[in-house]
C-alpha cells in the first residue's frame, strides 16, 4: 500500500465512527429496547446489533483471511452491546486497511462453496450493510416512540465535527 485513497479512509472513519455512536446511544437506553421490532418476522434491534458487529468481522476475515467467519448470538444485555462496540472498532480497522488494497477477486469458502468476490465489491458491501441496518435500528427505535439515535446527527459532516477538522 503505498498511498492512501482519502475519500475510501474517510468513508472507513466514518463507518467505524457512527457505529460507535449507535451502539453508544443504544448502551444508554433500557436494555428491554434490544427485544423491540418492527414486525415478529424481522430482526430485533439486538438481532441488528449482532448482524451490524458479525458482518463487518465477517467481511474484514473476506478480505484479509485472519481468523475465521465469525458467527454470534444476538445481544440481549448491556454487556452484549459493549462486547459487540469493542469487537467493531478491531473489525471496522481491519476494512479500513484493507479498503486500501488493489483490487483483485478474493476467493473463500461459505457453506461449503466456493465464493469469488471482487475486493470492491465487498468494501462497499461493508459500508453499506452497516448503513442500512443503522438506519433499521433508528426506525425501529422510532416507531416505538424510543428517542436517542438522530442519524442526521451521524453524518459525514458530524464525523468532520467530531475529530475537530470541521471536514
Amino acid at each position: 500500500m503505498s498511498s492512501t485513497n482519502s475519500t475510501l479512509d474517510r468513508a472507513f472513519r466514518h463507518l467505524a465512527w457512527a457505529n460507535q455512536e449507535v451502539f453508544a446511544a443504544l448502551l444508554k437506553m433500557p436494555e428491554s429496547t434490544l427485544a423491540l421490532r418492527l414486525h415478529p418476522d424481522h430482526y430485533s434491534v439486538g438481532q441488528l446489533v449482532e448482524h451490524i458487529a458479525g458482518s463487518s468481522g465477517f467481511y474484514a476475515w473476506r478480505l484479509d483471511g485472519l481468523g475465521e467467519d465469525p458467527q454470534y448470538p444476538a445481544a440481549t444485555t448491556h454487556a452484549d452491546v459493549a462486547k459487540f462496540k469493542e469487537m467493531l472498532v478491531g473489525f471496522d480497522e481491519r476494512l479500513r486497511v484493507e479498503a486500501q488494497k488493489s483490487d483483485e477477486a478474493i476467493s473463500y469458502i461459505r457453506e461449503g462453496k466456493t465464493v469469488s468476490r471482487m475486493r470492491s465489491t465487498i468494501v462497499i458491501q461493508a459500508i453499506h450493510h452497516a448503513t442500512e441496518h443503522r438506519a433499521q435500528i433508528a426506525a425501529i427505535l422510532t416507531a416505538n416512540n424510543v428517542t436517542g439515535i438522530d442519524l442526521d446527527e451521524l453524518d459525514v459532516w458530524a464525523l468532520g465535527d467530531a475529530e475537530g477538522k470541521g471536514e
